[in-house]
C-alpha cells in the first residue's frame, strides 16, 4: 500500500503576517500551492475504471475548498458514481459509516444531490443547501470545489460543527482517497484569508472598449416585470458592445429602443443592432459595417463593427453565439467547427469573408459548454473534428497561437461561474464566454456581475440593487474591457525580441534590448497549460534567462507583457 500525505504549514514566530491562500474557483487548479493545504497523493494505481490521483483540502474565511485530480477525463455532474463523504462534527459514531468516520454529508456528484445525516435522520439536499460550486463544467481530469463554511444543510444545523473534519472521496466500484485503513483529517484554519482583491470596475474611457455578453432569459429585456433590473445593470455597466442571447421574440428594433432609453449614446443614430439568427442580437454604439450568419440555421452571427478612429484604425469582428444546450455534444461540436472554419475563411482570400490581416476578433455568448471539453478546444485551438464538412483546422489567432479564453471572476468573490439557479439540480457553471484574438486585443479588465453578493456601499456607488441580477436572469452579465493593439507597434517590438537557442533544451535566453518585460509565461500549444517562467537571471531591458527543465517538451508560445502595457508573443520549441 502506497500513499503520500503532505501537510504543509508555514509559521513565522518572529514576524506576524496574514496567512493567505490564493484559490480562485475557475476550473484551473494551478493556483493551488502547497502552503496552507493538506494533500493526499495516491500512488497505488489501483483504481480500475476510475483512478484517483490526488486530493487537496484548504479553506479561507468563507469556504472549504477541495481539488482533486483523476487519471482520465470525467464529466463531474453526470454519468459517474463518485461520492464525497464529509464528517463535519468529528464524531465517527454519527452519520454514515465509511472508513472509520461518520459522514454527516454524502455528496453524489453524478446525481447532483446529497444526503445529510443529523440526529438519526436523513435528508436529501442540493447544491443551494451548501452554497456548493464546482468547475470546470466540461469534462476534465482536474476539478475544484467550494462549500460554505457556514453551510446549514437542513437550514438549522451547521455542517462544520467541528474544526477537525474527515474526508473520503470514493467511487466504491473503483478507487478511493484515502486508501482503506487510512484517514484524511483536515483542521479548518480560521486565520486563513483569501488574497483575492475586489475588482475595480472603472475603465479607461479613452482607450478601452467595454464588451458585455448576457443571456437575458426568455426575452427579459422587454419583459415589463424585469425591465427595471436590466435598466439599472445597463446604466451601471455602460457597455460599448453587447451580445444578447435568448431574445427569441425580441426584434432588433426593440433592442435598440431599450438601449437608446437606458443608456443613450448622445448621437443621432443611437445604438446599432442586428439580428440574423433566432435569438441572438448584437448591439453596438459604433456603426455596423456588415454581418454574416456564420452557421445557417444555428445561433451564431458575426458582425463587423467600425471602431471610431480615435480608438483604433482597425475594425473589430464580433461573433455572437448561443450554442446548443444540454446533452448535445455532437451539435455543439459542429457549431464550434463552424466558428473555426469561419475564422480560417476570414483570414484567407476568397470564400464568404476576407478580413484585413490582424483585424481583432472575438467570440462571445452563452456557449453552453456543459459536456465534452472538445468544443472548447476547437473554439480556442481551432481543432476541427468534422473535417469533411468544415475543412481542416489550425490555430486561429493571426500569429498562429491559440485564442484566449477570458476567465472573469465575480467582482468580490474568487469564483468564475456565470449561471446559477437554486431551483435546478445543476450547480452553478461557467456557461458564458468571451474568447479573443489576443494578438490584436489586450484585456484591460474583466468581471462577472452578481449583485446579491456586493456590499451595500458598492451597490450604492454602482447604482444597483442587491436583487438586480437574480431578478433579471439566471445568467450573469460578463464584462470585458478591451484595447485594440496597433499592429505596426507590435510588429516593430516583436522583431526586436530574440529567443535563443531555438529549439532549446533546458535554458533559453530572451534578448529584449531597451524593452521592459514585466510579465512572462509559457503556453503549451498542445495542452493549453500555462507555465510561469522560472527566471534564473534578468537584466532589465536587456536580457532574461529562463530555466525550462520543469516543462514538458513541445511547442510553446512565450507570452510577454511589454512595458506593463500590452502583450507580445514568440514561439520556442523545447526538446
Amino acid at each position: 500500500m502506497k500513499k503520500l500525505l503532505v501537510w504543509v504549514f508555514v509559521f513565522t514566530a518572529i514576524f506576524s503576517r496574514a496567512q493567505e491562500v490564493s484559490i480562485f474557483i475557475d476550473g484551473n487548479t494551478d493556483d493551488w500551492g502547497e502552503e496552507y493545504c493538506e494533500e493526499y497523493i495516491d500512488l497505488d494505481n489501483d483504481g480500475g475504471q476510475l483512478e484517483l490521483l490526488s486530493l487537496k483540502v484548504s479553506n479561507d474565511e468563507k469556504n472549504l475548498y477541495l481539488s482533486f485530480k483523476l487519471a482520465n477525463e470525467l464529466l463531474l455532474n453526470k454519468y459517474n458514481n463518485l461520492k464525497l463523504y464529509i464528517d463535519g462534527d468529528n464524531n465517527s459514531a454519527t452519520g454514515f459509516a465509511i472508513e472509520n468516520i461518520g459522514a454527516d454529508l454524502i455528496w453524489k456528484f453524478g446525481d447532483r444531490e446529497g444526503t445529510y445525516y443529523n440526529n438519526g435522520s436523513q435528508q436529501k439536499i442540493f447544491h443551494n443547501n451548501l452554497s456548493y460550486v464546482s468547475l470546470p463544467t466540461v469534462t476534465s481530469t482536474d476539478f475544484e470545489i467550494s462549500i460554505a463554511l457556514d453551510a446549514k444543510p437542513d437550514g438549522e444545523t451547521q455542517l462544520f460543527s467541528s474544526d477537525k473534519i474527515n474526508i473520503v472521496l470514493a467511487d466504491t466500484d473503483s478507487d478511493q482517497i484515502p486508501n482503506t485503513g487510512e484517514e484524511l483529517e483536515y483542521t479548518i484554519n480560521h486565520s486563513l484569508h483569501n488574497s483575492f482583491q475586489a475588482i475595480d470596475v472603472t475603465r479607461d474611457e479613452q482607450t478601452d472598449i467595454r464588451m458585455m455578453t448576457y443571456n437575458v432569459l426568455h426575452e427579459g429585456i422587454i419583459d415589463p416585470e424585469r425591465q427595471e433590473y436590466f435598466t439599472r445593470i445597463f446604466k451601471s455597466v455602460n457597455p460599448d458592445i453587447i451580445t444578447f442571447n435568448e431574445c427569441w421574440d425580441v426584434t432588433e428594433e426593440q433592442a435598440k429602443e431599450v438601449l437608446d432609453e437606458a443608456i443613450p449614446t448622445g448621437t443621432v443614430e443611437g445604438w446599432y443592432t442586428v439580428k440574423r439568427d433566432h435569438g441572438s442580437i448584437t448591439c453596438t454604439r459604433y456603426e455596423i459595417m456588415q454581418s454574416w450568419e456564420v452557421n445557417p440555421g444555428r445561433r451564431m452571427t458575426a458582425v463587423l463593427i467600425n471602431v471610431p478612429d480615435n480608438r483604433s484604425d482597425r475594425d473589430i469582428l464580433v461573433v455572437n453565439a448561443h450554442l446548443k444546450c444540454c446533452d448535445a455534444d455532437d451539435i455543439r461540436q459542429r457549431e464550434a467547427d463552424a466558428f473555426a472554419s469561419f475564422i480560417i475563411d476570414a483570414q484567407t482570400p476568397g470564400g464568404v469573408i476576407d478580413l484585413p490581416e490582424n483585424t481583432p476578433f472575438l467570440l462571445a455568448g452563452d456557449l453552453n459548454l456543459v459536456g465534452d471539453q472538445q468544443p472548447l478546444r476547437t473554439l480556442t485551438h481551432g481543432e476541427i473534428v468534422n473535417t469533411l464538412t468544415y475543412g481542416n483546422g489550425r490555430l486561429l489567432d493571426w500569429d498562429n497561437t491559440p485564442l484566449e479564453d477570458v476567465i472573469s471572476s465575480h467582482i468580490d468573490e474568487p469564483t468564475a461561474y456565470t449561471w446559477r439557479n437554486n431551483h435546478s439540480s445543476y450547480w452553478p457553471g461557467r456557461l458564458d464566454f468571451t474568447i479573443i484574438s489576443n494578438s490584436a486585443l489586450e484585456v484591460r479588465n474583466s468581471f462577472t456581475l452578481q449583485t446579491e453578493t456586493l456590499a451595500p456601499e458598492l451597490l450604492q456607488e454602482m447604482g444597483l440593487h442587491a436583487e438586480d441580477t437574480e431578478k433579471a436572469s439566471d445568467h450573469l452579465p460578463k464584462i470585458t474591457d478591451l484595447k485594440i493593439i496597433e499592429s505596426s507597434m507590435i510588429s516593430d517590438i516583436v522583431s526586436k525580441i530574440l529567443i535563443y537557442p531555438n529549439p532549446a533544451k533546458d535554458i533559453i535566453s530572451i534578448i529584449h534590448n531597451n524593452i521592459d518585460i514585466t510579465n512572462l509565461s509559457f503556453v503549451n500549444t498542445q495542452s493549453g497549460m500555462v507555465y510561469k517562467a522560472n527566471i534564473t537571471s534578468q537584466k532589465k531591458s536587456v536580457k532574461t534567462i529562463v530555466n525550462t527543465t520543469s516543462m514538458p517538451r513541445g511547442l510553446y508560445i512565450i507570452k510577454m507583457k511589454i512595458n506593463n502595457d500590452y502583450y507580445v508573443y514568440k514561439k520556442v520549441v523545447l526538446f
